[in-house]
């Protein structure tokens, strides 16, 4: 079980991979990976909450 503090890294990580897809070439797959970090990020924290409810509204 992750805790709240691994899934605001894994946020923040994404965050800042996603403003960095304006780089030509590779800045697509980066902001892919950024997206699928924030994805991740948000069902830890589903899961923490016991709020499926949470990762549901994000998809």
């Amino acid at each position: 079980m992750s805790s709240l503090a691994q899934a605001k890294t894994l946020g923040e990580i994404g965050s800042i991979l996603v403003l960095l897809a304006i780089i030509p070439f590779a800045g697509r797959a980066i902001g892919l990976v950024g997206l699928v970090l924030i994805l991740v990020s948000v069902k830890y924290i589903s899961d923490a909450l016991a709020d499926r409810s949470i990762f549901n509204n994000m998809l």
